[in-house]
C-alpha cells in the first residue's frame, strides 16, 4: 500500500484566487476545487475546511486506508479512547 498525495495548485480558468485540490492515490483520484468569494459576505470555506472534505469524500467513495498520514496530519485521525 502506498500513500496517498495531495496536490493544491492555482486554477486561474476558475478565478484569479481559485485552487485546484487533486486527491490521488493507487486506488483513484479525487478533485475538488475551492473557489473564494467576491464579497465579504459570501461563505467561503477555508482551505483546510476544503481538505477535510476532500479526504472524507475519497475515503467513502474509494474505501482505501492510503489516505490515512493525511487524515492524521488533517486532523481526521480517529480519537483514541
Amino acid at each position: 500500500m502506498t500513500d496517498a498525495t495531495l496536490t493544491i495548485a492555482p486554477s486561474p480558468e476558475h478565478g484569479p484566487t481559485a485552487k485546484t485540490l487533486t486527491l490521488d492515490c493507487d486506488h483513484g483520484q479525487t478533485v475538488g476545487v475551492l473557489i473564494p468569494g467576491e464579497t465579504l459576505d459570501a461563505y467561503v470555506p477555508h482551505e483546510l475546511a476544503t481538505v477535510r472534505l476532500l479526504l472524507l469524500k475519497h475515503w467513502s467513495v474509494e474505501g482505501c486506508r492510503c489516505t490515512k498520514a493525511l487524515r492524521a496530519r488533517y486532523g481526521l485521525a480517529p480519537r483514541r479512547s
